[in-house]
């Protein structure tokens, strides 16, 4: 269920690396030391210090089985919906892609755009999805509404939806919680 995307297989090494280091430096009370030392010297991340070990926190729940098996099985779910969405996208406007390569596609772009550490990997996840879908054969101007359609779907509508119930819902249960 793999296709030989060259792309995708860059973006997953580059991917695990980053995810395998983080690991190693969350998890490994020397290594974490001696990258909290080396951000100790350069003077525009010393107002950062205090986070790391926030930061360091973190990872460790988030890397604990129960949360780790909660989330992993939470966002399968999402990222399944997600992957049905973008493959109904691309037959909707007829794009002949299988469901195993418009997901490849998209998640490639993806990822690709979360380690720029962009907000949703603006610009970059677009435009690289915008150079797979050109590299299949998709006509430049169907490749050009296909990816706008997919982000304001995917991406888009979800954060206005978490911003309006934010608003409306997140900002009482607050207030309450402060009385």
């Amino acid at each position: 269920i793999w296709n030989q995307m060259y792309e995708s297989i860059i973006v997953v090494i580059i991917g695990y690396c980053f995810l395998i280091t983080m690991y190693a430096v969350s998890s490994n009370t020397n290594i974490f030391t001696f990258f909290k030392k080396l951000f100790l010297k350069i003077k525009k991340f010393e107002k950062f210090i205090t986070s790391f070990d926030t930061s360091r926190d973190s990872f460790s729940k988030l890397f604990e089985f129960k949360t780790l098996g909660e989330s992993v099985f939470w966002s399968i779910i999402a990222k399944i919906s997600q992957l049905l969405a973008v493959y109904f996208i691309f037959q909707s406007l007829g794009i002949n892609l299988d469901l195993i390569l418009s997901g490849q596609i998209y998640y490639t772009s993806l990822v690709l755009g979360a380690l720029t550490f962009l907000p949703s990997g603006l610009i970059v996840t677009e435009s690289s999805m915008f150079g797979l879908l050109l590299n299949y054969g998709v006509d430049f101007s169907l490749a050009s509404l296909s990816v706008i359609f997919i982000r304001l779907v995917t991406t888009w509508l979800g954060t206005l939806v978490g911003i309006i119930t934010i608003k409306f819902t997140g900002i009482r249960n607050y207030k309450n919680s402060n009385n």
